[in-house]
């Protein structure tokens, strides 16, 4: 027995991950009522990214509308939550990061003085990497955006983990792996 409303309607998205788990709490999925429209105001492209992560994270779906092309590769946002419906110019877009999308495709996770970053995307290499202790506090930092180590940045940029959205905006995209999202013998 269901005990939570299927859809949780949003207007605008939410700002922080407070508002993200306070919603997620009551809900399957989201619906967001306001389109979303990708390179022409890096602090509304840094809150959409940010959204989609948090939903991919906790494996919340969204359904929401995409308005034009993405500004950026589409394997870079591949493994976040896929538009359900989108105008002409990006209906292509749309359906290909449909096809594409699936769980835990470039994910994190911390471990005791270490993090382990996965990158199995389709349309770019797979990717393993591991940050040693002396990274772990400056990427959280990174995720949280509590400070910015540019070395750190630059490297997860240029593997497509994270992306610089000017204006001195900036999303680590890669997904913290919060669970497993396959039982454990399906591995």
């Amino acid at each position: 027995m269901n005990h939570w409303p299927d859809v949780t309607v949003l207007d605008t998205i939410p700002s922080n991950d407070a508002d993200i788990d306070t919603a997620d709490r009551n809900c399957q999925r989201f619906r967001l009522r306001v389109p979303l429209m990708f390179g022409a105001n890096p602090a509304q492209d840094a809150a959409a990214l940010r959204f989609l992560v948090s939903a991919a994270e906790r494996y919340v779906r969204v359904e929401w509308h995409l308005v034009g092309e993405l500004p950026w590769p589409l394997h870079t946002v591949v493994h976040l939550p896929p538009p359900a419906t989108a105008d002409d110019a990006a209906s292509d877009i749309a359906r290909q990061w449909r096809e594409q999308s699936g769980l835990a495709l470039c994910t994190y996770r911390y471990g005791p003085d270490f993090v382990v970053l996965r990158d199995n995307r389709p349309g770019k290499d797979r990717f393993r990497g591991l940050l040693g202790a002396d990274w772990v506090q400056p990427f959280r930092d990174l995720v949280a955006r509590i400070a910015v180590d540019n070395r750190l940045l630059d490297e997860l940029v240029a593997a497509d983990l994270a992306i610089r959205l000017g204006d001195g905006e900036h999303v680590v995209l890669a997904v913290r792996l919060l669970r497993w999202p396959v039982p454990y013998f399906a591995v």
